[in-house]
């Protein structure tokens, strides 16, 4: 659900039962969204990493699709030395 930021502020506490019961909560301004109010829980989950990353490209939705990367070789890097 989308909250407009002056009725979140006035509800806040409403607003943090239900990201811990239903999930984050969107916050617009004029129109535009702007933030996100999610459970500690879940920000807490999100910054864990489960698996390795073999793993994690074994479960990759893109598995098998074709990567080409070229690199550029027409430009020189310059290096700033100190």
């Amino acid at each position: 659900m989308t909250w407009q930021i002056e009725t979140a502020q006035k509800k806040l506490a409403d607003l943090v039962e239900l990201a811990n019961a239903e999930g984050p909560q969107v916050l617009s301004r004029k129109g535009r969204k702007v933030a996100v109010l999610l459970a500690y829980s879940q920000f807490n989950g999100s910054t864990r990493r489960a698996g390795s990353l073999k793993e994690f490209y074994e479960r990759c939705p893109f598995k098998g699709l074709e990567l080409r990367v070229r690199q550029r070789r027409d430009r020189v890097r310059r290096v700033r030395v100190c």
